[in-house]
């Protein structure tokens, strides 16, 4: 049930690589702890935002 909402999402758009999650460890808010995601799934429009946090 956790991986639900990536389940949805096409395999080619989620990145998995660890190599690629590299960059994506660390957030500019100074609340946010530094750590490596599991996975990223990068939006190319308001409407995938929107789909991505529903």
């Amino acid at each position: 049930m956790a991986n639900a909402p990536v389940d949805r999402i096409p395999a080619a758009k989620v990145i998995t690589d660890p190599a690629a999650l590299g960059r994506y460890q660390h957030d500019e808010a100074a609340w946010a702890p530094d750590g490596m995601p599991p996975a990223v799934v990068p939006p190319r429009s308001a409407e995938q935002v929107r789909g991505g946090v529903r």
